[in-house]
């Protein structure tokens, strides 16, 4: 089984980063996100807000996601890593209505959490669908650099390509459920037309500088370059030669280093003013909010620290159930079964833990020993560490 793991900066980061958990809770439906600081909290003021791509492509990016957080983290630019809502451990699913619009109000909501903590407009980085959603927040949002990582320039092309896939996945069997299913994944047939309605060509963000990656598995659409080379901003390239990898089955991707790289230096550079120091206070005010509805983002003390979604039943501490990682997929399991079972689980009355094991994901320690591995070694007293916090600090019986 291979399991490749991040090598060089990335890599090299969690020995000097912290992360705290929190949620965005201004929208219709509560989102999770990451709050990755430099450890010694000397943070440049522009920070980022990273925007993940949707469906299969976020659980098999989520890795890279949180590789590139640290490194920006450790290159002193504080990042926040989103779920948007009804993806990820946010709440809502995907009959949950206007999901697109509420996408867009979740990083809008991020861009203004990170502005409140350095004081400085923030940048915008974003994977896939990720990419293309900042942009449209970038056109209202003041934002200092865009960063659009092998963005869909058009939505109805994505549209299309899903529609594809579910047409394979069902052998082309009508279905009037209003729902389509691709990469194991639903979306509605409003989605759907949202998404359609998305044309980066027309998109007129306000960012000063811009940076388009450039996958070696598409080309890049004329008419795209065409329209950002227009636009009133400095524009930078980058070619990435190993695109596949990032976006492979969990279990098998490969951090592309050498892109991740070459982002914190871009970000870097866009540096406003002299780095200041974060507080205690500041820190603690943005992230004090780790409780929405029935799930409180949890870490579990260990050595290291494991981090999970405690979705909670009620007062009744009789039974909880822990659901450790499936294989190499983080937390929310896969095609986010985790998150649905849990939720169903508490409305019979029982509570859940869902938790990434030891260096699995929001797990990850920053050392690529076992980093990714689907049967890590620590798996065991990984999971006794969690039930004896679960009984001895919370209470719970069993």
């Amino acid at each position: 089984m291979d399991h490749r793991s991040g090598e060089g900066l990335a890599a090299l980061s969690g020995d000097r980063v912290t992360r705290h958990p929190l949620w965005l809770t201004a929208g219709e439906l509560p989102a999770p996100a990451w709050l990755h600081l430099p450890a010694d909290r000397l943070c440049l003021p522009n920070g980022v807000v990273y925007c993940p791509p949707v469906g299969f492509e976020y659980s098999h990016a989520h890795r890279t996601g949180i590789h590139f957080a640290d490194a920006l983290a450790a290159s002193g630019i504080p990042t926040l890593r989103i779920d948007y809502p009804g993806t990820g451990d946010s709440h809502g699913d995907e009959e949950s209505p206007r999901l697109v619009e509420q996408w867009l109000a979740s990083i809008s909501e991020a861009c203004s959490a990170l502005t409140r903590l350095t004081g400085a407009k923030p940048s915008l980085a974003g994977l896939r669908l990720g990419g293309t959603l900042a942009a449209w927040v970038a056109e209202t949002e003041p934002v200092l650099g865009l960063a659009l990582w092998a963005p869909v320039a058009k939505g109805r092309r994505f549209e299309r390509e899903l529609r594809a896939l579910h047409a394979v996945a069902s052998d082309g069997d009508d279905d009037s459920s209003g729902f389509i299913e691709a990469g194991g994944f639903r979306y509605s047939e409003e989605t759907l037309a949202a998404l359609g309605d998305i044309d980066l060509t027309l998109c007129r963000p306000s960012a000063e500088h811009i940076m388009l990656v450039e996958p070696n598995t598409t080309r890049t659409p004329k008419s795209l370059l065409t329209h950002l080379e227009s636009l009133p901003v400095e524009l930078a390239r980058l070619k990435q030669s190993d695109f596949a990898d990032v976006m492979a089955e969990p279990q098998f991707t490969h951090i592309p280093d050498q892109t991740i790289g070459n982002l914190v230096m871009w970000f870097q550079a866009l540096r406003e003013s002299d780095p200041i120091a974060l507080s205690d206070a500041a820190v603690s005010e943005l992230t004090s909010e780790r409780t929405a509805g029935p799930d409180t983002l949890v870490i579990v003390p260990s050595d290291p620290p494991l981090a999970g979604v405690l979705t909670s039943a009620g007062p009744s501490k009789e039974l909880v159930v822990v659901l450790p990682n499936a294989g190499s997929v983080h937390h929310a399991g896969p095609n986010r079964l985790y998150v649905e079972l849990a939720r169903a689980l508490a409305e019979a009355g029982v509570s859940t833990l869902r938790v990434d094991l030891g260096n699995l994901g929001n797990s990850r320690i920053g050392s690529n020993l076992e980093e990714n591995h689907p049967y890590p070694s620590t798996a065991t007293a990984d999971i006794a560490q969690v039930n004896r916090w679960l009984v001895e600090e919370l209470g719970y019986e069993a």
